[in-house]
């Protein structure tokens, strides 16, 4: 796979290991183990240097970084019914969700328009952000898998979002930008990112950061 030359925006970290792999759209998921500074402000930007001038990557196209507007037009809170079961607050940038309640799962999401694509390269969708857990797994609560973490639905049907679907998504851990990937597919004109919390305990989140990464498929 071949990539075309264009003007970069902001990304996760992870988007540098583009050039370790010929700027092929990333499949699977991909951690950066690497201590993130607090205080890091460019935490979501693509670093050009170790990328190149290979891909065509988008601005951030999130809205509200900082968490500041939930459920105001922004970040939009969903449950799988009954009473409000998870408390969702934001302090100096940083999200928390926390279990209060006994429903199974909530998702907290944007939804984002496909911005102009060029019909001659391949799509991918690439969100990250910064996570922090103690997503607890025990007791039991539910039938649910026991995760939290990211969440991608790049189609209008459910069943095509990936929901916590990276490691690590249970336990404790430290803050670590935790990135998911998915194609754009035909047909779709919006694609969902944001957060799923299914088990006990907590998850932070910090820096997101959704863009669309454009690549040229080799001859």
């Amino acid at each position: 796979m071949t990539c075309v030359a264009r003007v970069f925006g902001r990304a996760g970290l992870a988007l540098a290991l583009l050039t370790l792999i010929g700027c092929a759209p990333p499949s699977g998921v991909v951690v950066d183990d690497t201590p993130t500074d607090e205080d890091d402000a460019e935490s979501t930007a693509v670093d050009r240097s170790a990328v190149g001038a290979d891909c065509v990557v988008s601005d951030n196209l999130l809205a509200d970084l900082a968490f500041e507007e939930i459920d105001k037009g922004g970040w939009a809170y969903s449950q799988h019914s009954g009473d409000r079961s998870f408390r969702v607050s934001s302090e100096q940038g940083e999200l928390a969700i926390t279990r209060t309640g006994v429903e199974p799962w909530m998702l907290l999401k944007q939804k984002v328009a496909l911005p102009q694509t060029n019909p001659e390269l391949i799509g991918t969708w690439v969100f990250s952000a910064e996570l922090k857990g103690q997503v607890e797994t025990d007791p039991v609560l539910h039938g649910f898998e026991h995760v939290a973490g990211l969440l991608l639905q790049p189609a209008t049907s459910p069943m095509s979002a990936k929901m916590a679907d990276h490691a690590p998504n249970q336990g404790v851990w430290n803050w670590q930008r935790i990135e998911v990937t998915a194609p754009v597919l035909p047909g779709s004109k919006v694609v969902q990112a944001g957060f799923v919390h299914q088990a006990g305990g907590s998850l932070w989140a910090r820096n997101p950061s959704l863009v669309l990464m454009e690549c040229s498929e080799s001859n």
